[in-house]
């Protein structure tokens, strides 16, 4: 009877270091998830913050020719370009992605100021590269709530095991 009740202090021991662990890499992934969330609020802010500073708008621009550069377009591109490369520090998964977007704008607006490209096959170009940004973004985003899902699965299994302790 007396191994018994050293055994039990050792087991809740045991029991709590492991639901302790459970929360603990919870709490990990809860504040990754919370730094790329808060990353992605500041790059929605330091673009819109970018039109401001440039008096560029991308969605209210009009009476730019096909083949011209609109006032402080560049500004406004330099701009978006540090806010993106911002972004991807805290999201370096997405690294590679916002790197090609940049590069590639940078060659196609290069592209339209020597009148080899328009900015409606520029915008095309863009908008692929944003739709596979967005799955991408979007898959991140359910493997990251895939991954809670199961540490909290994890933790109410190992909780509901202790619960024996009680009968």
């Amino acid at each position: 009877m007396r191994t018994a009740a050293v055994g039990f202090p050792i087991l809740v021991v045991f029991i709590a270091a492991l639901i302790g662990g459970c929360a603990s890499k919870n709490t990990t992934t809860d504040s990754m998830t919370s730094a790329v969330m808060g990353a992605r609020d500041k790059l929605v802010a330091d673009i819109r913050q970018c039109s401001q500073r440039s008096g560029y708008d991308p969605n209210n621009l009009q009476g730019v020719a096909e083949n011209a550069l609109a006032p402080q377009e560049l500004q406004w591109r330099q701009c978006a370009y540090d806010a993106a490369r911002s972004y991807e520090q805290a999201n370096p998964a997405m690294r590679s992605q916002y790197d090609q977007l940049i590069a590639e704008d940078i060659a196609m607006t290069t592209a339209i100021q020597q009148g080899t490209m328009t900015r409606s096959q520029r915008r095309a170009r863009i908008e692929q590269l944003i739709a596979q940004i967005r799955s991408t973004e979007e898959a991140q985003a359910r493997a990251t709530a895939a991954e809670q899902a199961r540490q909290m699965e994890q933790i109410r299994n190992v909780v509901e095991s202790a619960r024996g302790f009680g009968y």
